[in-house]
């Protein structure tokens, strides 16, 4: 896997990760299929410079990187003090095959989970509206959470979303559409979005929905949001600035919404 890094002419505007599939015989890689058809590593607007760590040991096996959380457009004026920027979390790497070819999947280390407090909050399976309104009453969540959602039964006629909200009239919204094989990470209400022209936007990425199941991994931090879709398939890495000192997480569809498998809330 050939890893390019671009500023600009990513996904999301701005910086970016491209990846390539091939071989390397140490001198030229030659990759796969049409390499003019851009693969990204993270559709978000902030994970750019992504590294891998060399000489994991061979028992662990892991090939495993991170980015730096942030872009180029807007990152010398983000509202942050006395520090700016900060890293993703640590990700494993694995290649999937699809029907366009292999696939680079991202799954959050395994050693994260040592960070949850025990104070597990969890939906057992239902329907939409039974799931809904079980994160209503999920009141006063902590700032820094790891959610883990399955949803089932999805049709591609009915899209839906998931929303963190950080305040009154603050709220970061992501949209699954599986009728457009796409899901969206709207944060032009996320909080402070006005310090630069660039930071508010819809960003856009492809999902493919299997089965009818749709997998779901949040890793909400202070000032970001990590989701890793369908078991790291697709990624979106985004920073937001709330205001608020306690979170809430809702659901929503119009139509004939999924059934919801389970939902976990892990505090952090």
């Amino acid at each position: 896997v050939l890893i390019v890094n671009m500023n600009p002419g990513g996904p999301a505007g701005g910086s970016g990760v491209q990846y390539f599939v091939g071989d390397f015989d140490g001198k030229r890689f030659v990759a796969e299929g049409d390499a003019r058809t851009p693969k990204w590593g993270d559709f978000g607007a902030d994970f750019y410079a992504g590294v891998s760590w060399s000489d994991v040991p061979a028992a662990d096996g892991r090939r495993v990187w991170l980015g730096w959380m942030s872009n180029w457009a807007y990152a010398q004026v983000v509202p942050t003090s006395p520090w700016r920027s900060a890293m993703s979390v640590p990700r494993t790497l694995a290649l999937r095959p699809s029907v366009d070819g292999m696939r680079l999947v991202q799954r959050p280390v395994r050693e994260l989970e040592s960070l949850r407090t025990g104070r597990k909050r969890e939906f057992l399976g239902g329907t939409f509206a039974q799931a809904a309104a079980w994160l209503a009453e999920q009141r006063d969540l902590p700032l820094y959470l790891d959610v883990e959602m399955t949803f089932s039964s999805v049709s591609a006629r009915t899209p839906f979303t998931v929303q963190l909200a950080t305040g009154p009239n603050e709220t970061t919204t992501i949209a699954i559409d599986p009728g457009r094989q796409r899901l969206t990470f709207d944060r032009t209400s996320s909080g402070q979005v006005a310090f630069h022209k660039d930071f508010p936007g819809v960003h856009m990425a492809p999902l493919r929905v299997n089965n009818g199941e749709v997998q779901l991994r949040l890793l909400i931090d202070a000032a970001s949001l990590e989701l890793f879709a369908q078991d790291g398939e697709t990624v979106m890495t985004e920073v937001i600035f709330p205001s608020a000192q306690s979170r809430a997480i809702a659901i929503a569809a119009a139509g004939a919404a999924p059934s919801v498998r389970q939902i976990r809330i892990h505090a952090l």
